[in-house]
């Protein structure tokens, strides 16, 4: 039988090899590439003899059979690497050094989760995936891995995202919305060729309307990057804009898309200029929206397993593909806190808080919902 005291008992026997396996893949493999960390984790699959499946470049998933029939849950990690440009950083030598950011962190208790339950595997029933999605923040890797799963009949997914807005050790499982959708605003402004067309006070009017239009509690637009080629002495003849919009709700969204379209063509039109837009504009990604039902199942599991632990329901102002997950079976991202995470010290990169709390919760998440 699987109680919490059991959980917080092999949490703490697992510590260190979280610990090594978060340092050797945030450390031994910084500035690899990616499926150098991919074949990694598949050796260390391998010794627990799950199958592997691949979906596309690095990304693949892993099944853990119980060998007893019962319900399935897919636990969901990614593999992204991302420019470190913080130059605050004391142990990165170069800003254009690759690092993982919270996912090698994500994936060492992915990792430690594996071995647990099948250690456990007499004491739990169905199967659980182990999903491993590839270029998450570009969000090209999940379409094959949707794909990929839409062959297994799986009852819920579950996915984590460390933040330092929450304290260590308290996670945050919100009902409805927690992630924003977006779409990409990339569009050229160009002159017609008219006495009085100017793409410069075009461009400038662009952006004042649209800040002071889009922005709101549903919706929010960020312009990215601005810029001209320019000659010395003439008004610049192209104006290129590119922005994010952000939007807590997918109706709202496409609104708030078509509105901003609106007041591009009407600024351009009275400056006598024509526009362009980016090829990735109706492109994009939807809010990561929790299922009332399974977040509140999970609320319950979390409060047995520590009352003091349940932090107040939040969302983020940042897009995950984790959103499209939903197309397979009620999903649920819970935030899980990481106060500690300042990029300041190696010993910070998983603080013994952070460490015990997200495999705790794995497993307690991950186990009830199984029996």
């Amino acid at each position: 039988m699987i109680t919490n005291q059991l959980i917080t008992k092999t949490v703490i026997a697992f510590q260190n090899y979280l610990y090594q396996t978060a340092f050797f893949l945030e450390n031994e493999q910084q500035g690899l590439s990616q499926k150098v960390t991919s074949d990694f984790i598949k050796k260390e699959l391998a010794t627990l003899n799950l199958p592997i499946y691949p979906s596309s470049n690095t990304g693949f998933f892993a099944v853990l059979d119980s060998g007893k029939p019962g319900k399935t849950i897919a636990l969901r990690s990614g593999l992204d690497r991302h420019l470190l440009n913080d130059t605050k950083v004391s142990y990165i030598d170069n800003d254009s050094t690759l690092h993982f950011e919270n996912q090698m962190k994500n994936i060492a208790t992915m990792l430690a989760t594996a071995h647990i339950l099948k250690s456990w595997q007499s004491d739990w029933t169905g199967k659980v995936i182990f999903i491993f999605e590839d270029s998450e923040k570009n969000g090209t890797g999940i379409f094959k891995m949707v794909q990929s799963l839409s062959k297994w009949p799986i009852d819920a997914i579950y996915g984590w995202h460390l933040t330092e807005k929450l304290e260590s050790g308290t996670c945050s499982l919100t009902p409805g919305p927690v992630m924003r959708g977006k779409r990409r605003l990339s569009v050229d402004i160009e002159n017609r060729g008219q006495e009085r067309a100017n793409a410069l006070l075009a461009g400038s009017m662009i952006i004042s309307e649209l800040l002071s239009t889009c922005n709101n509690e549903v919706t929010h637009l960020d312009i990215t990057q601005i810029n001209t080629p320019v000659v010395p002495g003439t008004i610049p003849r192209l104006i290129r804009i590119k922005g994010r919009l952000s939007f807590l709700n997918a109706e709202e969204g496409i609104t708030s898309l078509q509105q901003t379209k609106e007041i591009i063509t009407k600024q351009a039109d009275k400056y006598g200029c024509q526009i362009k837009y980016g090829p990735d504009i109706e492109t994009g990604l939807n809010p990561v929206i929790n299922n009332l039902k399974l977040t509140n199942n999970f609320k319950k599991s979390l409060l047995n397993l520590s009352e003091d632990s349940l932090a107040p329901d939040q969302s983020l102002n940042t897009a995950n593909s984790f959103t499209r997950y939903r197309e397979l079976a009620p999903s649920v991202m819970s935030l899980i806190g990481a106060a500690s995470l300042q990029y300041e010290k190696k010993s910070n990169l998983m603080d013994e808080k952070l460490a015990k709390y997200s495999l705790a919760t794995m497993l307690k998440l991950t186990t009830d919902f199984l029996n």
